[in-house]
């Protein structure tokens, strides 16, 4: 080779080393590389960052002194292997406090002589520090895990997701729901089977945290790592992967991009009104279209404010809930309010104005615009009906309740003619007649107090008592004590108890009570879907006719109970005595 094409040919190579040079002083991870010595003979800019140092302070200092003392012992054993021919990875600790990642490999001179050592290092403190931050608790995983860029995932020991971040999402290309129970190196590299030197087999292996770099074929790199989770027994169960794209930047512009693109959309075409407002001074910066059918106008070209379209009546609080948008106590406030469309009608919508830009020059707020006509003038229709069918109600209620007075009253006049012609017999039946219609009376008057909705037992035990008391005997003097209680029963289930309670009044004042003196206990028990009514006496108790079932020589009462019971309440009634008469009635109970 002639002395011009040796000299071109030198040109050319410190070119090209120059270009390597310049390519490795680039990189994000730190490359260095150290005599036989262990000192620095060469470092890329990273290197100046992780060291916390300038190149000229570095240069010639012997690696170490930027070692932790705590990892000085590893990383001298490290070099030793290294320069016997090994390929060495360690996880360090720098005196600055940086946690690195270093690939240590032999450098060999021309005569393949080992004459140094290569080192590629990358700093993984904030990992470290997120490794400290998972194992506190789930729910700071949960917190973390997913506003961090990083790809997070938690495996199982056969490399199947059972968790991941939403940054997996943008890493991988599918839903965090599609990933789960599907294999990594499925989702990351589309793969039936795992990677080689995969960093998962050696994490399980050696029980420490490893790491590497995976190529995809759609060009993108990641950077690895695999943490090996243990129990209290110190047995790995899981693996902890995380990996950074270093791709990102471009994918998120892009990402950007066709989301504005749908936003976009969405307000030109939404079936939703949108209107941008400048919240400083309320001008109208934008409408779509549905928002411009509304009103009849976009205002936009005419420079209106946005309060001049709002009635009148609703803009004293469109302005309150506007200032604590504008002092950023709220982010967003919705109101009803009435606009003012072309054609001066007032039109009711909902409107949500929200901050979206919190400079403090040009405050900008979208407001999303619903419209309320068809539904007011529902609201409107319904109110009306509510309130014709409340008056009907109460005039029938009315009617009703007049109607059964009515009947009273000429029950009444009919039992004066009975005492007058001294027929015991019939006034005993007018007196069981009127108990029961009074009894109807309170559970009609229970009723239609609560609008016809199921009543409290212990209301109507206690109302249907004193009222058959009240107008029935009223020369009698009862002691009640009633089991306080939420049950509540349906109209059908307390027109029937009212009945049966005034039959049991009735044969308590008629053979339970001793010189029209008494006292009545009612208690309640709910089991499951049957409900239990003890209603006790404290006088003479049952006669054994009445306990062996012969009701004969009671009248209608205890038949009468009985067969309501089993016909209307499907249940039944027990009699027994216990420091005086007791009936328990058991019935299925339908919850209200």
């Amino acid at each position: 080779m002639g002395s011009d094409q040796q000299s071109e040919h030198l040109v050319k190579l410190k070119s090209e080393y120059d270009e390597l040079k310049s390519l490795v002083d680039e990189l994000r991870d730190m490359v260095f590389k150290l005599d036989s010595q262990g000192n620095i003979t060469f470092i890329n800019q990273a290197a100046e960052r992780l060291l916390s140092s300038f190149r000229e302070e570095i240069l010639g200092t012997s690696f170490l002194n930027y070692v932790s003392d705590k990892h000085q012992s590893n990383v001298s054993d490290s070099l030793e292997k290294v320069f016997q021919g090994e390929n060495i990875n360690i996880d360090i600790k720098l005196k600055n406090h940086n946690q690195v990642f270093i690939v240590f490999k032999p450098y060999y001179d021309s005569s393949q002589n080992i004459s140094g050592v290569i080192g590629i290092s990358q700093n993984i403190t904030k990992q470290k520090e997120f490794e400290t931050a998972l194992y506190k608790s789930e729910r700071d995983k949960e917190i973390i895990l997913n506003n961090i860029q990083e790809l997070v995932r938690y495996l199982d020991k056969n490399k199947k997701i059972l968790w991941a971040n939403k940054a997996s999402e943008k890493i991988s290309g599918i839903s965090v729901i599609d990933q789960l129970g599907e294999y990594c190196y499925s989702i990351d590299f589309h793969r039936d089977r795992p990677c080689e030197s995969c960093i998962f087999d050696k994490a399980m292996k050696s029980g420490l945290p490893e790491y590497g770099y995976y190529y995809r074929e759609d060009g993108k790199i990641l950077s690895c790592s695999a943490y090996p989770v243990k129990d209290a027994q110190k047995n790995i169960t899981n693996i902890v992967q995380t990996a950074l794209e270093i791709t990102s930047e471009k994918k998120i512009q892009q990402a950007n991009q066709f989301l504005n693109q749908i936003i976009d959309k969405i307000f030109k075409y939404s079936q939703l009104g949108f209107v941008k407002l400048n919240l400083s001074d309320l001008s109208i910066v934008e409408t779509n279209q549905k928002f411009q059918e509304l009103t009849g106008n976009d205002y936009v070209n005419e420079q209106f404010k946005f309060d001049q379209i709002i009635e009148v009546e609703d803009r004293d609080l469109f302005h309150r809930n506007l200032e604590s948008l504008s002092n950023k106590q709220n982010e967003s406030f919705t109101q009803q309010i009435r606009i003012i469309s072309k054609d001066k009608s007032p039109r009711w919508v909902e409107l949500t104005l929200t901050n979206v830009n919190y400079s403090q020059e040009n405050q900008v707020g979208l407001g999303i615009v619903h419209d309320l006509s068809q539904q007011k003038q529902h609201e409107q229709t319904l109110k009306e009906y509510t309130q014709t069918q409340e008056i009907l109600i109460r005039e029938v209620n009315h009617r009703i309740k007049n109607n059964i007075m009515s009947v009273l009253s000429m029950i009444g006049y009919e039992e004066k003619k009975l005492i007058a012609d001294e027929s015991a017999s019939y006034l005993e039946s007018l007196d069981n007649l009127k108990g029961r219609i009074y009894g109807l009376i309170s559970v009609h008057s229970l009723l239609t107090e609560t609008g016809w909705q199921p009543i409290n037992i212990q209301e109507l035990f206690d109302k249907v008592i004193k009222a058959v008391l009240k107008h029935v005997f009223p020369q009698v003097e009862m002691s009640l004590n009633i089991d306080k209680t939420d049950i509540k029963v349906n109209a059908k289930q307390a027109n029937q108890l009212s009945i049966i309670i005034n039959e049991l009044i009735t044969n308590t004042v008629k053979h339970g009570i001793y010189e029209q003196k008494g006292k009545i206990a009612v208690n309640f028990i709910n089991q499951e879907n049957h409900l239990t009514v003890i209603y006790h006496d404290y006088g003479p108790g049952f006669p054994e006719k009445i306990l062996n079932g012969d009701y004969s020589h009671t009248g209608v009462g205890f038949d009468l109970i009985k067969g309501m019971m089993e016909k209307y309440l499907n249940g039944e009634m027990i009699l027994d005595n216990d420091q005086g008469a007791r009936v328990t009635l058991k019935f299925l109970h339908n919850p209200p």
